[in-house]
């Protein structure tokens, strides 16, 4: 299921090319109530297309069309924004969200995956980020051998922000990372829900966080996509200290002397986060 040049199809044009067989025989078959998407009348081909449309998602392939990555001036802009911090619970989630986008460059599917027993403290007071990837690209851990990847302690960065998240985390919590924000917080102290965020719902943040912090971008052309790095591999540990300084120096309020930044461009697809 590959183009002719060897190259991988978009999720949405296999999505869109078999809604486009299903029509045609729902209108000219012989055989009546054929429906390709009914997943008990062809289970193969319901589960061929489910794991393949995970497996492209997973691998940088279901990009919303169009989209764009933000750039550096867009990532100050979100993080100076007073709803993007650590205030209240619908704003430190987006915080979280944000600050996980961008140093861990998470596709779509490890987003929603993410459990919080990914996260430990280690003997720095930092914390230790376990990527689970599994043959059938399930994330957790029991999903298979991980990458273990090292997010430094530090006084007002991403570090402290997502400690400072996990300690919100009810006790009866389910094990999913992204939890509710409890609308009755002000009153009851207890910031989040014990239940997760729904994939749909997740699938909205980063268009929610250019909403909330008005950035110059089109709203439709954001994704969650838009806040990994322009890398299609792992991040290593030298891009992912770099993005941190980058990140906490803009908390601090700061710019560092060899810090570099991307020219402005009118191409907003071609800007992406500094790495080295």
């Amino acid at each position: 299921m590959k183009r002719n040049v060897g190259s991988e199809y978009k999720a949405t044009s296999i999505k869109q090319a078999v809604d486009a067989i299903n029509r045609y025989l729902l209108c000219h078959s012989p055989i009546l109530r054929v429906n390709l998407h009914d997943k008990y009348m062809f289970p193969d081909l319901h589960n061929v297309l489910h794991g393949k449309m995970r497996e492209l998602q997973e691998h940088g392939f279901g990009e919303i069309s169009g989209s764009v990555t933000i750039n550096s001036w867009q990532i100050q802009q979100i993080l100076y924004h007073p709803r993007i911090s650590t205030s209240s619970p619908k704003s430190l989630l987006y915080c979280i969200f944000f600050h996980l986008s961008i140093i861990l460059a998470m596709r779509g599917g490890e987003l929603h995956q993410l459990k919080i027993n990914q996260f430990k403290i280690d003997e720095h007071d930092g914390l230790q980020f376990f990527r689970y990837v599994s043959k059938n690209n399930q994330c957790g851990i029991k999903g298979g051998k991980a990458h273990t990847i090292s997010i430094p302690a530090d006084d007002n960065g991403p570090c402290t922000n997502i400690k400072y998240y996990l300690s919100k985390h009810p006790d009866l919590a389910d094990d999913n990372f992204y939890l509710q924000p409890n609308p009755s917080w002000l009153e009851n102290g207890i910031w989040y829900k014990t239940i997760h965020v729904g994939k749909n719902r997740l699938s909205k943040f980063m268009q929610n966080i250019g909403c909330e912090t008005q950035i110059d971008i089109p709203i439709e052309l954001l994704s969650n996509h838009s806040g990994r790095v322009r890398a299609y591999k792992p991040i290593n540990e030298e891009q992912l200290l770099n993005t941190l300084n980058t990140l906490i120096s803009v908390i601090d309020g700061k710019t560092t002397s060899n810090q570099k930044y991307p020219s402005q461009d009118n191409d907003n697809t071609k800007k992406h986060i500094p790495l080295q």
